[in-house]
C-alpha cells in the first residue's frame, strides 16, 4: 500500500437539500482537515466548484490554504451553478442536470469560464477535474482535452447511478465494468481504456469478495442494483464517514490492493466537515469522529510506507506520453512531511 490520492469536492453547503441560494461556510473547516493530512504527509487535492469561487470569503480562505503549498487545486464543475446561465429546465438548481445534458458548446463555455477563474485566483491553470454528480460520458472528453486538462477523477467503478433515482434513470451514468486502476479515457465509452490524452483516476470503489463483482454487475444490468446493495454485494467506497472507523477504511484499502489497484483514491465532500452541511454529519461530534477516523487511517498507511501524491502528480506516474502536453514531475512525498 504505497500510493494515496485524496480528492475533496470543494463545494457549497448541503447541496443534497437543493438550496435556493448557496453558502460555503464549510470551507472554513478545511484547515482542520488539512492539519490531519499534513500530520501524515498526505497531500489532498481540492476540486473547487463555482459556488466556492463566487463566495468572496470562501475564495479567500481557499487562496490562503493553497498558499501553504501542501495541497493541489483542481476543478469541480456543476453545470447548474456555473456561468454562463443557459438553463435546460425551469429551475436547473432543483433539476440538477448532468453536465453532458447541456449542448457541448455550453459545457465548453462553462468549463472555460471556471478554468480561467481558478487560474486567475490561484495563479496556476487547473489540470484536474471531477464532474458534478459523477456525470461523465464520452462527449466531455474532447472538451477536457481542448481546455488542457490532464486528469479526470469522475469514474466510480461498479456504480450504476441509474439505480439511485428513478427520475434520472434515463440520463444518469453507469460505470459498471470500469477499471479500478488508472487508464486513458476512451472518447466513446468512458468505462474502457482508449486513445484520449485524459488519464482517468477512478475513485476507489471495490468489492469485498471476487465473486461479488460478476453477481452485482449482472444484477445491475437488469436494473436490480438496489437488491445487490441490500444484500451487500455492491462495492464499498474508500470514503470517510463518522461511522466508518480507521480500521474499516484500512480494510477497504487492503481489498483494493488485493484487487490490483496500484493507487488508492479516497474522496469526500468539503461540506461533510461542517455540522449540518451534509446528510452525513449533523453534529460537531460527527465531524470530530470523521477526522479521528481519517487520522487513524492515515496513520496506518504511514506506518506501512505511505506515499501521498496530488491528483495532477498521478499523470507523471500513469499518463502515457503525449505530444499535446508535457509530462508532470512527481516529487516524492514522505509520510513524515
Amino acid at each position: 500500500m504505497s500510493l494515496l490520492v485524496v480528492t475533496v469536492d470543494t463545494e457549497a453547503d448541503d447541496l443534497w437539500s437543493l438550496p435556493a441560494t448557496y453558502t460555503c461556510r464549510n470551507v472554513s473547516r478545511l484547515p482542520a482537515f488539512q492539519a490531519v493530512c499534513e500530520r501524515h504527509g498526505v497531500r489532498p487535492t481540492y476540486l473547487v466548484s463555482h459556488e466556492v469561487m463566487a463566495d468572496v470569503e470562501a475564495r479567500a480562505q481557499m487562496v490562503e490554504l493553497a498558499g501553504r503549498q501542501r495541497c493541489e487545486i483542481g476543478t469541480h464543475l456543476h453545470g447548474f451553478s456555473t456561468p454562463p446561465e443557459k438553463p435546460l429546465t425551469a429551475d436547473d438548481r432543483r433539476a440538477i442536470p448532468f453536465a453532458y445534458e447541456y449542448p457541448a458548446s455550453v459545457v465548453r463555455e462553462k468549463l472555460d469560464y471556471l478554468t480561467q477563474l481558478i487560474e486567475a485566483t490561484f495563479g496556476r491553470r487547473p489540470r484536474t477535474i471531477r464532474w458534478g454528480q459523477w456525470g461523465l460520458n464520452g462527449s466531455l472528453v474532447p472538451i477536457m482535452e481542448e481546455l488542457g486538462y490532464f486528469v479526470d477523477t469522475t469514474v466510480t467503478p461498479g456504480i450504476d447511478w441509474r439505480d439511485f433515482s428513478e427520475e434520472r434513470a434515463a440520463t444518469a451514468p453507469s460505470f459498471v465494468g470500469a477499471p479500478l486502476a488508472p487508464y486513458s479515457l476512451d472518447r466513446d465509452d468512458v468505462r474502457r481504456a482508449g486513445q484520449s490524452s485524459i488519464l482517468e483516476v477512478p475513485a476507489t470503489v471495490v468489492y469485498q469478495a471476487r465473486w461479488h463483482r460478476p453477481v452485482h454487475e449482472a444484477l445491475s444490468r437488469i436494473r436490480l442494483g438496489r437488491v445487490s446493495r441490500r444484500v451487500r454485494l455492491a462495492p464499498r467506497w474508500l470514503r470517510p464517514f463518522p461511522w466508518v472507523s480507521g480500521e474499516a477504511l484500512f480494510d477497504v484499502a487492503q481489498a483494493a490492493v488485493r484487487a490490483g489497484a496500484p493507487l488508492l483514491n479516497m474522496m469526500l465532500h468539503s461540506s461533510e466537515l461542517l455540522p449540518g452541511g451534509s446528510p452525513y454529519a449533523s453534529t460537531q461530534a460527527d465531524v470530530d469522529r470523521t477526522l479521528a477516523n481519517l487520522d487513524a487511517f492515515f496513520g496506518r498507511l504511514a506506518a506501512r510506507g505511505l506515499r501521498s501524491v496530488g491528483l495532477e502528480e498521478t499523470f507523471g506516474l500513469f499518463g502515457r506520453p503525449s505530444t499535446a502536453r508535457p509530462s508532470v514531475a512527481v516529487p516524492a512525498v514522505s509520510a513524515s512531511a
